[in-house]
């Protein structure tokens, strides 16, 4: 089984807690409306942070007799991308959990279940780490792959006072919708 978001495991430690005040917009689709609000900086950070850095690979120099850091290791590098993309989607999915407040609930018509479904069995996105009968996951899942778009991210991000640079991470890491 996949390990869960970092968004959800924040998400559950931070249950209950007061949500940030401010600015919000009210959007709908799938015939349910959501208001979008400010997330917390503290709870992008803290979900960001929960993604570690990969350790620098150490080389050894014969002629000097000394081992030292290769930042430069074509690996690392890609490890490093991919640890900049994961940050990406944790932050993204902070701003699920933390920044869309369903008004209306899930939709009543399971369609966007059965295409995430079906979706998954072509091995395009994996949900096995979802529990579908824990309903903040469920609630999760929905506005993380079905309900939110670009277009709710960006401002997401905006509202959130996230810098720029973090914004552009996180909306390269986005999969849109299904």
């Amino acid at each position: 089984m996949a390990n869960k978001p970092a968004a959800v495991q924040v998400a559950k430690e931070h249950k209950g807690r007061d949500e940030a005040a401010g600015s919000a917009r009210v959007v709908e689709r799938y015939g349910v409306r959501a208001r979008l609000v400010p997330v917390p900086e503290g709870i992008l950070e803290e979900a960001e942070l929960r993604v570690p850095d990969p350790a620098v690979p150490i080389v050894r120099i014969e002629e000097e007799g000394r081992e030292m850091e290769n930042p430069d290791d074509p690996a690392y590098k890609r490890a490093m991308e991919d640890v900049a993309r994961q940050r990406g989607v944790a932050a993204i999915e902070a701003m699920c959990l933390f920044g869309v407040e369903l008004l209306d609930g899930l939709p009543e018509d399971d369609t966007w279940r059965k295409k995430l479904l079906f979706y998954e069995k072509r091995g395009r996105i994996d949900l096995s780490w979802a529990d579908w009968d824990d309903p903040m996951e469920v609630e999760f899942v929905f506005i993380r792959y079905a309900f939110l778009t670009m277009d709710h991210v960006t401002y997401l991000g905006q509202i959130s006072r996230m810098t720029g640079e973090e914004l552009a991470r996180a909306e390269a890491s986005f999969r849109g919708n299904t």
